[in-house]
């Protein structure tokens, strides 16, 4: 088991820990604590969630998993919530008292999910793991294995 993870500085007390986890072969791509809001309904209440990005994917889980997270051989694979990245639309914005927040839309889904920040540093890495992530697409994938194709051809 190989665990990598960089972290802020311990004095740092933002919500957010910014990490990449390797877990065995559970690599993780990012993580951390962000408040979201309600999905699907209108509501002005937010919730602490334990976000991950992985392989393309945002999964949420209750807060309390980022306490347990990196000591476990493997990630929970039963999440609160699964958003599909691929070609989704990522873009910051404000939203009520959320300063620093994150709207996220995708055809696949009615609505939107809007998570929140505590700061701009924060928002700026969540901005860039989410679109990264929003790149791995089936059809991405097929172009990349045909051109490798190619490439082996020659």
């Amino acid at each position: 088991m190989s665990v990598v993870s960089w972290e802020r500085d311990a004095s740092d007390r933002s919500i957010s820990s910014l990490s990449c986890v390797g877990i065995g072969d559970d690599k993780v791509q990012y993580s951390g604590v962000l408040f979201k809001k309600p999905f699907g309904h209108q509501s002005t209440k937010w919730q602490k969630r334990f976000f991950i990005v992985k392989e393309g994917f945002l999964l949420y889980y209750p807060e309390e998993y980022a306490k347990v997270f990196e000591h476990l051989p493997h990630f929970n694979n039963h999440p609160k919530g699964v958003i599909p990245l691929g070609g989704c639309k990522v873009e910051e914005c404000v939203c009520g008292a959320q300063k620093y927040a994150i709207r996220i839309t995708q055809e696949i889904f009615k609505g939107e999910l809007v998570v929140g920040t505590e700061d701009e540093e924060e928002c700026s890495g969540w901005m860039k793991a989410l679109r990264d992530a929003g790149r791995v697409t089936w059809k991405n994938a097929q172009v990349g294995d045909t051109i490798i194709h190619q490439m082996e051809q020659k």
